[in-house]
């Protein structure tokens, strides 16, 4: 898992699992990731209480260059 730079408009590191690495066709190292939301970025019920460090793994995934990744 890894913290990638956030998108714009969002505040938080995006958190990631790093499914795959690889170098592209411009010598470029390349991130595939499987992206884990965060409690309030999802819809629940008010009164549902989560875990201090609870995240919730998605369906989405993201390429990103290496050089985006700013933390473990």
């Amino acid at each position: 898992f890894v913290y990638i730079q956030p998108e714009k408009g969002n505040k938080e590191p995006s958190i990631v699992q790093i499914e795959r690495l690889w170098t592209n066709s411009d010598n470029v190292h390349m991130v595939y990731s499987n992206v884990y939301f965060r409690p309030h970025e999802t819809f629940h019920v008010r009164t549902r209480k989560f875990l201090q460090q609870e995240v919730f793994k998605t369906e989405a995934h993201r390429t990103v260059p290496l050089d985006q990744v700013i933390g473990r």
